[in-house]
């Protein structure tokens, strides 16, 4: 059984439950026993807490600023089900359902325009295909 250990640290003891209990509300979590501690330093305070994931039953990770990176489950160490990756900013950047390893369906998310535009292999703001626009061509020669 593969499992990861994550250690969650904050001098802002309300984050600092918040982000142990995100953890808490996931099947697979578990605190470390013996590993709250609550450091000084410097006369600032750090909470910090450890916990244990279950890899196999499913992966859970945060950015340093404490949003979400992804989530997902796994059955017989494979990907399946749900799996969502977010931006360090907090918004979705892709869902998608795998089913014994493989994704099966997805649904990706773009911030901006530009984003989308890069993504589809056109780095023109104007048309998503790349050619020239003919009507602007038109009026730039006359």
């Amino acid at each position: 059984m593969s499992k990861k250990i994550h250690t969650i640290q904050s001098s802002d003891k309300k984050e600092f439950d918040e982000r142990v209990n995100l953890f808490l509300n996931v099947d697979s979590v578990e605190l470390m026993e013996g590993s709250y501690e609550v450091i000084k330093k410097d006369g600032v305070v750090v909470y910090s807490q450890v916990v244990v994931i279950d890899q196999s039953k499913m992966d859970i990770d945060f950015f340093d600023n404490g949003q979400k990176e992804h989530e997902g489950t796994y059955k017989d160490g494979k990907k399946d089900g749900k799996w969502t990756y977010w931006h360090k900013n907090g918004k979705k950047k892709f869902e998608g359902t795998y089913k014994n390893g493989e994704l099966d369906l997805y649904t990706e998310y773009f911030e901006s325009w530009e984003e989308l535009l890069k993504w589809a292999g056109s780095d023109d703001d104007d048309n998503s295909t790349g050619e020239p626009d003919s009507q602007n061509e038109t009026d730039s020669k006359e």
